[in-house]
């Protein structure tokens, strides 16, 4: 159960709403009378205060206690620094010997008349500062609350890992002490990873690992293994039904950790943003707020995202849409400068039968209008972009991007494709080649086999 200040800092807290209420207005901080850009719904229901298994008092009350022991904790321990920074310093002076005294040479007894050698201040300092420290360093390998009882491991550079490592931050970080790691989509786990996981629970969000890995995890001495995430290709890995696929991994974190309490709008909008359902242009405008926070180390995007929820419990008080502002402005700026691109260097593809076969598809994609794009030299929004392309051109079914790219694994150093495809409707992973969601997949493959290489080389000769 999270603790009031969990909840506070998740927008879940009574008396937010003034009743049902449907506020329309133009663009983010604009009125417009025949505006419909944005539609903000108010429900009472959001707000509304749930029965819980406990009482808020019991909550507070348990909160306290933890605290209250914390502090405790953290007093004797700095009282049991500062003893032993004492005896450090008094078993040091003790531990001074004097040299044995030997026949003086002239230029000896020349320097001994000088005026003895004084340290320097500074270097007295330094050599404190850092007995001190060694000694902080040692208590908190003996102290649990020191140690990390959760490891989460997130998908690194994704708004869905990001939102659903954050919603799990808040509700277990008081008064455990919790790592976060962002990591590449890989199934695998290092020998470093194993290590610095261990004597912790390990909760893998928005990303999986195969069984030997989780094996591997628990020789290593991982208190447990877990995982929420809703990619197909995860089923395998764990027992049937921990993986919910088609349900984004932050709106199924919140189920998890915040059981009873509404799901707030912003975890509806990154929802379909995840799974890129129907994004309206409000969605849209968060994204471009949301990922830059994404892109940032862990710690620094933990801060942001909490500053970023307070101002989105009201979506219509100054500092949200003021935020909402800046997205609409990177948004609109992005648009512009992927309609050039997309202009210049893409075109549209019907896939045949020589297509189906040197792609390993299903006998489904023949016939489907693909929208192609090479773009190893500019980097691009996959989402972004395939939403332009399906918005101006409704007869294309699929966006497929490639980019040529350098990779250095077990087999050395090699030059690959990878290639991003989003569709309207159509399931993507037919035939195998591409990985992942039915309308949001990838796939990879070495040069040699050409593939779609041909038809992108030979439309920018």
């Amino acid at each position: 159960m999270p603790t009031n200040s969990a909840m506070r800092r998740c927008g879940c807290w009574r008396g937010r709403g003034r009743g049902d209420k449907k506020i329309d207005r133009g663009r983010w901080g604009h009125k417009g009378r025949n505006s419909t850009l944005i539609s903000v719904t108010h429900s009472r229901k959001m707000f509304t205060r749930t029965r819980m298994t406990r009482s808020y008092a019991e909550v507070a009350a348990q909160s306290a206690k933890a605290d209250a022991e914390t502090m405790t904790f953290l007093a004797e321990t700095m009282a049991a620094t500062e003893k032993t920074e004492e005896t450090l310093w008094r078993d040091a002076t003790a531990a001074t010997v004097t040299p044995a005294v030997t026949p003086a040479t002239a230029s000896e007894e020349k320097d001994a008349t000088a005026a003895p050698t004084v340290e320097d201040p500074l270097a007295q300092k330094r050599k404190k500062t850092e007995a001190y420290w060694a000694t902080v360093a040692e208590i908190a390998k003996r102290s649990t609350l020191f140690k990390e009882t959760y490891s989460i491991v997130y998908r690194g550079h994704s708004i869905d890992g990001w939102m659903a490592a954050f919603l799990a931050y808040t509700a277990l970080s008081r008064p455990r002490l919790i790592g976060l790691y962002p990591v590449t989509a890989t199934r695998t786990v290092s020998d470093q990873q194993a290590e610095k996981w261990k004597g912790s629970h390990v909760l893998f969000l928005d990303l999986s690992v195969d069984r030997a890995a989780q094996a591997k995890l628990m020789a290593a001495g991982a208190l447990s293994v877990s995982c929420i995430d809703h990619h197909e290709t995860a089923l395998g890995d764990w027992e049937e039904g921990v993986i919910q696929v088609g349900i984004a991994t932050a709106f199924q974190t919140w189920l998890v950790f915040f059981p009873g309490l509404p799901v707030p709008y912003w975890i509806d909008a990154v929802a379909r943003l995840s799974l890129w359902k129907s994004p309206t242009w409000e969605d849209r405008c968060l994204r471009e707020v949301l990922l830059p926070i994404a892109h940032l180390p862990a710690w620094e995007a933990l801060y942001a995202t909490e500053d970023l929820v307070r101002s989105m419990v009201n979506p219509m008080c100054a500092a949200f849409q003021a935020r909402m502002t800046e997205g609409q402005e990177r948004l609109v700026k992005k648009d512009e400068e992927l309609l050039d691109f997309l202009q210049d260097r893409g075109r549209t593809h019907v896939i045949g039968v020589a297509d189906v076969e040197a792609w390993g598809l299903g006998i489904e994609w023949l016939g489907l209008s693909v929208f192609l794009l090479e773009n190893t030299n500019h980097v691009i929004d996959t989402n972004e972009a395939a939403h332009l392309v399906f918005h101006h051109a409704p007869y294309v079914e699929a966006f497929v991007n490639m980019r040529r790219r350098t990779v250095h694994d077990r087999q050395g150093k090699r030059v690959v494709y990878v290639y991003s495809a989003r569709s309207r409707m159509f399931d993507l992973t037919q035939g195998g080649f591409f990985q992942g969601h039915r309308q949001s997949a990838g796939a990879q493959a070495p040069v040699k086999e050409k593939r779609f290489v041909i038809d992108f080389s030979s439309s920018f000769q």
